[in-house]
């Protein structure tokens, strides 16, 4: 707001109003503006809107008129559509443009300052007031459009008051129809690019203002060309019988009056000197068309003559009249000829006149003429009483354009026919249409009330006289207005009443839509009982069975609700069971944890104890190696010494257990795999003249514990050492072909474990009975597989030697 008024004050506040008003368009047409030039513009966009302005254009252009320039345009269907897609400051600016051709079409620039003011006003309603588009168009056009059009054309243009009403009317009429046609295109553009959603209201109103007002407006249209069409006809038929019957009387005037002057040439030719003069005396007393009679010499000399106007003193005899326009030409007359107008300057210069001229013949040689001044005042009288029409005008020119009589007011004889400037529209060979030239600023439809219907046919070929009707549109018109303003006022009265129908219908349509939209309002409000007092009613059976769709849907969501509630109690119930055990639960985690957190302390002290005890056992049992092989050297024995050596090997086998523990992250279990390549690489080393047997391993993949490695580990030993030292004698047959080889396997799932220790050698020459072992090694090797591993053994003596060894896995 940009002033503040009293309250008390009317004046002040309906100023502080309007100034607020111009001061929300200016900013929001600032607004625009600012970002129509400080933002990129949307080139698909501006191509749309420079696309309907160009539709306007060709609306305006493609009009449908009525009658007389009461057109229908459609310029402001598509200003509108601009309105509703583009807003409100393209919209002005298109009506403005769209609108520029009605100063070409209706001469004047009003039409210009009303749409483009229709723009802005319904604009304003729409975005400012949230009005419907028709609505707010019907407002605009009783509010200020009609006010705009009496103050332009009648206050400005000074139109008459039938032509301001059905204009006044014409323009409403055609604007809340435009407004309609574009909400119509709209609502289909929005609904089919699916935009934004379209209210149920503003179909049914939009379409009920359609099937009401269109048919009308259409049946106006069309008997408005039909009565048009059927007055053009009308004026037009009567025309030309009125010319017709105007041309019958005239030519039979004409010809009656040439049989006249002819009959007193034969006269003349048959009579000579004074016995011509009573027969001239004679004829104007009978015959009122004629003013003079005259007998004149082949030399234009008057050798006798009669008229009324002749005195004593002043008569015509005599005279020369050789400036009459017949006398060029007389050589040529050879039957009675109707001349065209002059003035008689011997006897009545101030009067124009016409002569029928006969020759006057005697054997075969022209002797003189027979001239007959006609009494015109008499014929332009007689003439116009034939037909009694105020609308129609007659005049009879002569060859030269000249007028000869008229009944038209400001027509003189002797000088041509003046209209205005205009123009002359051909309707056929002998009528046209005169359609003045209207001054700027002047209302087009004003200049029918000028225009005449104008028809023009030839009297006597000889003379070149012309019958001329006119017949204006004028009184025509003003018929026609008359009864199309009666009609279109009756169209805006039903107009209104159709707005307030479609109005009518459009809530009644929607009541139950808004009353069942409350309804499930308060059924929102209510989140413990889902009862409803009252459904609406409705007489309409899609709303009755929507209604009670709705109803149905309530009670089974109420009973849902129901049971929802009795499940939420529950769930709470056990949430609070579930929270109260989480914090039990909770407890006794911290607890566990913290008891975790000892015996992970504990166990990596563990660790690192079992880490030293495998590292000092590891220790003790080289120490005990080294004890044992300095004592071997001071024994001079070999069989004490080989005793000693595989007594090494054995502890050896044992310290390699402790070692692999010792060095793998697991203390718990060892890699079997890399447990026997390090054995047999030591147990290798220890007998260099077998270096030639290829020995092969296969124990990938199997973890042993400390309880099942020492004592597989102790079997391995004592048969890669018996192999080494039985088995590969030199005279063997592998060693003669050099392909000694033993092969060492370790298999083991879930169940069992299977050890496997064969050679291709010459094998054991006796199945061992492993109760009667002499052999220490056998013996160590049956004790620590059936004794300690709980296991069998099974000997193939086929092919070399193999010794299996299968014990149950232990977890």
């Amino acid at each position: 707001m940009f002033f503040q008024g009293q309250p008390n004050r009317r004046h002040n506040s309906s100023c502080n109003r309007s100034f607020a008003t111009w001061g929300s368009l200016m900013q929001t047409s600032s607004t625009f503006l600012n970002n129509w030039f400080t933002k990129p513009i949307h080139k698909s966009r501006f191509l749309w809107l420079v696309v309907l302005i160009g539709l306007g254009i060709a609306g305006n252009i493609l009009k449908i008129e009525l009658f007389f320039n009461i057109d229908f345009l459609f310029g402001s269907l598509f200003t509108l559509i601009v309105l509703q897609f583009f807003g409100l400051v393209p919209a002005i600016l298109a009506a403005a443009i769209i609108s520029s051709w009605t100063f070409v079409l209706w001469n004047h620039p009003y039409a210009i300052i009303i749409q483009t003011t229709e723009a802005a006003v319904v604009g304003w309603l729409t975005t400012r007031r949230n009005m419907k588009l028709i609505v707010a168009d019907v407002l605009y056009w009783s509010c200020c459009g009609m006010p705009l059009v009496v103050l332009f054309y009648l206050g400005i243009m000074n139109v008459s008051m039938q032509a301001l009403l059905i204009v006044m009317l014409k323009q409403t009429v055609n604007g809340i129809m435009n407004a309609l046609f574009a909400r119509m295109i709209a609502i289909g553009i929005i609904m089919h690019y699916r935009h934004t959603p379209v209210s149920m209201r503003d179909i049914v109103q939009v379409s009920s203002f359609f099937i009401l007002l269109v048919p009308i407006v259409v049946l106006i249209a069309i008997e408005s060309r039909i009565d048009k069409s059927r007055l053009d006809t009308h004026i037009q038929t009567t025309l030309r019988q009125q010319s017709s019957q105007l041309l019958y009387l005239i030519e039979l005037w004409i010809n009656h009056q040439k049989a006249i002057v002819c009959r007193l040439a034969e006269m003349a030719a048959s009579k000579h000197g004074d016995s011509i003069a009573p027969v001239l005396w004679f004829v104007p007393k009978e015959n009122s068309h004629y003013n003079e009679f005259a007998l004149i010499d082949p030399q234009g000399v008057v050798l006798f003559s009669y008229t009324e106007l002749d005195q004593p003193d002043a008569p015509s005899t005599g005279k020369i009249v050789t400036d009459r326009p017949w006398y060029p030409i007389r050589s040529t007359i050879q039957q009675a000829i109707l001349t065209e107008v002059f003035l008689d300057k011997n006897r009545m210069p101030s009067l124009p006149v016409a002569a029928i001229v006969a020759p006057v013949v005697s054997a075969n040689r022209t002797i003189g003429y027979i001239e007959g001044i006609l009494n015109l005042e008499v014929i332009s009288k007689q003439l116009p009483a034939a037909f009694y029409d105020e609308t129609s005008f007659v005049s009879v020119i002569d060859q030269n354009g000249n007028v000869v009589f008229s009944n038209r007011p400001n027509r003189h004889p002797l000088k041509p026919i003046e209209r205005a400037e205009g123009r002359l529209q051909p309707i056929d060979e002998f009528t046209g249409l005169w359609i003045p030239k209207m001054p700027p600023n002047s209302s087009i439809m004003e200049q029918w009330e000028k225009t005449e219907y104008v028809t023009t046919n030839l009297i006597d070929e000889m003379s070149g006289w012309r019958l001329v009707v006119e017949k204006s549109l004028g009184p025509h018109r003003k018929a026609l207005f008359f009864k199309y303003s009666q009609q279109l006022a009756m169209l805006f009265a039903f107009l209104i009443g159709a707005l307030m129908l479609a109005e009518w219908l459009s809530r009644r349509s929607i009541a139950v839509f808004d009353q069942l939209c409350t309804v499930t309002d308060r059924l929102l409000d209510k989140s413990e009982n889902l009862d409803v007092e009252a459904w609406p009613s409705s007489m309409v059976t899609e709303s009755k069975t929507m209604i009670d769709k709705f109803d149905r849907m309530v009670r089974i969501l109420a009973s849902q609700h129901h049971e929802i509630q009795q499940s939420s109690d529950a769930l709470r119930k056990r949430t609070q069971e579930l929270w109260e055990a989480n914090q039990s639960q909770e407890l006794e985690i911290a607890a566990r944890q913290k008891a975790e957190t000892q015996l992970q302390k504990l166990l990596s002290e563990k660790e690192v104890l079992l880490r030293e005890i495998h590292h000092r056992v590891k220790n003790n049992l080289a120490a005990i190696i080294g004890l044992i092989d300095l004592h071997s050297r001071t024994i001079s024995d070999p069989m004490h010494q080989q005793s000693m050596t595989e007594l090494c090997t054995r502890i050896r086998a044992m310290s390699l257990v402790h070692e692999q523990l010792y060095h793998s992250e697991n203390l718990a279990r060892i890699d079997f795999q890399a447990y026997i390549e390090s054995l047999v690489q030591h147990i290798v080393t220890s007998y260099e003249y077998q270096n030639n047997i290829a020995i092969h391993t296969n124990a990938h993949g199997v973890l042993m514990r400390l309880d099942e490695a020492v004592p597989c580990g102790l079997i391995v030993t004592e048969l890669l050492t018996n192999a080494f030292k039985y088995a590969f004698p030199p005279d063997a047959t592998c060693r003669q072909i050099g392909s000694c080889a033993i092969d060492i396997s370790v298999a083991r799932n879930h169940e069992m474990v299977h050890l496997c220790v064969s050679d291709n050698g010459i094998g054991l020459p006796f199945d061992p009975e492993w109760t009667k072992l002499d052999s220490l090694g056998l013996l160590l090797v049956k004790m620590l597989g059936q004794h300690q591993l709980r296991g069998k053994i099974e000997i193939d003596r086929k092919s070399g030697t193999t010794i299996r060894v299968i014990f149950p896995a232990k977890k």
